[in-house]
């Protein structure tokens, strides 16, 4: 392929709307990319595609995405809207041999992920998931010290992730994600980003029991004024082994003060991962890495004397954008190179194996 030939996007769910995802993340990472030239979006009206036409400053904008995937010109089709609506447009997309980015979930129906997964495969086009914590900083740097040995045998990791959201009320915009169909519930996207995230730095989880609960019952509308049955759990507890060795809980809680910790002890040392300016989801960035070592436990009397330092963090408030600027730095080797260093669609399939699994086991 040539490699001076730019790659041409259309993204679905192209919105300028500054509450929409893909204006926060997407779009000026594209924009300022010249490996890329946005090119389209669709979006739900003729005047909100009218718009972004205008704003963005693009050839073209479709009020229905059909128009957009059945494009020549377009090489890459971006996702980017609720994921039950997911399953269509990347089918549409593959079925025009374009190459696939979605956001996360990939679909709202684990039998749908699975089909994708194959089609993507068989049309061998690059399939990504929008699992983009996996591209921090510190999270690299984690894995390259478990790697290494330095923190001796792992014996256990706890994983704490809270979210104001998820609790109580709700908005027009976020009462869907109310509905378990959804796709879009608390231990879908909280739950499958910090999962996500847990696997690729320590290995395959396996749980082993979870407890869901449901501690509003109604979930207040403030726009409405309206109460709607609390259909998804806002807590979750589950415990596990990662490797069929290490001991392993995860607490996930909607309706709470933010809050993301993954505390990864062993024989010879701990990490402590956590998020500055936390809103209970890691995949926004901010991730502060710490690091607690005690190469020999005959020599330890207590605690005093042994504290966490800091050893790596993310950069700031840009790291969500640095996360997207990997993705889309590294798609574009992958494209030209005919490599696949992303998440792709089955690693997406798995994580939603494994949410599958605790939505199985779990007592409410």
């Amino acid at each position: 392929m040539n490699h001076s030939k730019k790659i041409k996007v259309g993204i679905v769910g192209g919105s300028v709307n500054p509450e929409n995802w893909a204006i926060k993340s997407h779009i000026p990472v594209l924009k300022n990319n010249e490996q890329y030239d946005l090119m389209a979006v669709s979006t739900s009206n003729p005047a909100s595609a009218k718009q972004a036409k205008e704003v963005l400053d693009i050839k073209y904008a479709y009020d229905h995405y059909q128009e957009l995937v059945q494009n020549p010109e377009i090489d890459l089709v971006v996702v980017s809207v609720k994921a039950p609506l997911h399953y269509e447009i990347l089918k549409e997309a593959i079925k025009h041999h374009k190459h696939v980015y979605s956001e996360w979930p990939l679909t709202n129906h684990i039998r749908q992920s699975q089909e994708l997964t194959m089609l993507a495969q068989n049309a061998k086009v690059h399939n990504i998931i929008g699992l983009q914590a996996r591209q921090s900083s510190v999270l690299k740097q984690a894995k390259s010290i478990i790697n290494q040995g330095r923190l001796g045998k792992i014996l256990s990791a706890h994983m704490q992730v809270t979210t104001q959201g998820k609790g109580n009320t709700a908005t027009n915009r976020t009462e869907y994600q109310f509905n378990p169909e959804s796709g879009a519930t608390l231990l879908d996207i909280n739950g499958g980003h910090s999962l996500d995230l847990m696997t690729t730095l320590l290995g395959e989880f396996t749980p082993l029991a979870a407890v869901a609960q449901s501690s509003f019952g109604q979930i207040r509308n403030i726009e409405t004024h309206q109460n709607i049955r609390q259909g998804a759990p806002s807590s979750w507890e589950v415990i596990g082994l990662i490797n069929n060795s290490i001991s392993s809980n995860v607490s996930i809680h909607g309706g709470a003060l933010p809050e993301f910790t993954l505390l990864i002890r062993g024989e010879a040392g701990s990490l402590r991962l956590t998020q500055d300016a936390s809103m209970g989801h890691p995949q926004f960035g901010n991730l502060v890495l710490e690091e607690c070592l005690h190469p020999d436990l005959q020599l330890i009397k207590s605690s005093s004397g042994y504290s966490f330092e800091i050893i790596g963090r993310d950069t700031g408030a840009a790291s969500l954008q640095s996360y997207f600027e990997s993705i889309y730095h590294t798609l574009a080797g992958d494209i030209h190179n005919g490599l696949d260093s992303l998440p792709d669609f089955e690693a997406g399939y798995n994580i939603q194996l494994l949410i599958n699994k605790i939505k199985e086991l779990s007592v409410r």
